[in-house]
């Protein structure tokens, strides 16, 4: 028998998260971090939100490719409850990234979402996967539930694809 969410073309929400991790349906670590422009942000803060959770390095090639794409997204989404925080994560000296550089990042490529700095790295330690490869990105859904996560360069396709699908299990 097919089931009415079959039929209906309607993917059932998925469900809870029960325990903390970095894995897909694992609730998301605590982020909460210094931005650029001064002030803290955190995680907690946003549930209600679908947030796309971008580790990333300003030597980073794909990174830098990606902040433009990404700024267009939010742009698109942001009226539906979605953003974005970029989380930088070190320079091309493999140092700790600092205010001025995270606002340099902001500033050179005109973001609206907030840019965060990891200066003791705990962020990355915290949620880096296996391998040390930039970057690396975690949609967390509403209800803080990892649901997405990418090591290196997604299409736009499948990025916007999955935001909306999680866009449309908002409360």
């Amino acid at each position: 028998m097919w089931s009415l969410t079959f039929l209906l073309g309607c993917n059932p929400a998925p469900d809870p998260c029960t325990r903390v991790g970095i894995k897909v349906g694992e609730c998301a670590p605590a982020l909460s971090l210094q931005q650029a422009t001064g002030g803290e942000w955190t995680l907690e803060d946003h549930t209600g939100q679908v947030i796309l959770v971008q580790f990333a390095a300003a030597w980073c090639g794909v990174c830098q490719s990606l902040a433009t794409q990404h700024q267009e997204i939010v742009d698109d989404y942001e009226s539906e409850g979605f953003d974005k925080v970029t989380v930088l994560k070190g320079d091309l000296h493999f140092e700790s990234v600092d205010q001025a550089e995270a606002l340099e990042w902001s500033t050179y490529y005109n973001l609206s979402h907030p840019v965060l700095f990891d200066e003791d790295r705990s962020a990355w330690k915290t949620w880096k996967r296996k391998t040390s490869s930039v970057p690396q990105q975690y949609l967390v859904d509403h209800k803080g539930a990892i649901r997405w996560r990418k090591v290196g360069r997604e299409s736009e396709d499948e990025l916007r694809e999955v935001i909306e699908t999680h866009l449309s299990f908002r409360d």
